[in-house]
């Protein structure tokens, strides 16, 4: 289940110190993790992509996807095999195995 999406850690800034514990001159500083994390928690996000505009948005892409695909089926027949139709059997899963794992020949060759 999705808790939330981790979009940045806290960061801490540590001075630069000496074996002595005594800071740069400079005042140097290094930047460290905190261990903690931002995050958008999921209802958050839910809510967010389930406005209604995006709900549009998302039916007219998906229909006009449908239309397409359609489309493009309606252009181009699925011709089948006539050898693939029926039951397949171990023998011919086999065979269309073998067929599937040759090597093919370059022209050069």
């Amino acid at each position: 289940m999705l808790l939330g999406v981790d979009w940045g850690h806290v960061p801490l800034y540590e001075k630069v110190v000496d074996g002595r514990n005594i800071s740069h001159p400079h005042g140097w500083r290094v930047k460290s993790n905190t261990g903690m994390a931002a995050v958008v928690p999921a209802w958050r996000l839910n809510d967010l992509l389930n406005i209604k505009e995006l709900v549009m948005q998302r039916e007219k892409d998906d229909k006009e996807l449908l239309e397409r695909k359609q489309a493009e089926d309606a252009e181009s027949p699925v011709v089948l095999d006539t050898a693939m139709e029926g039951e397949i059997t171990t023998e011919g899963f086999h065979d269309a195995l073998k067929k599937a794992g040759r090597k093919i020949s370059s022209p050069d060759e």
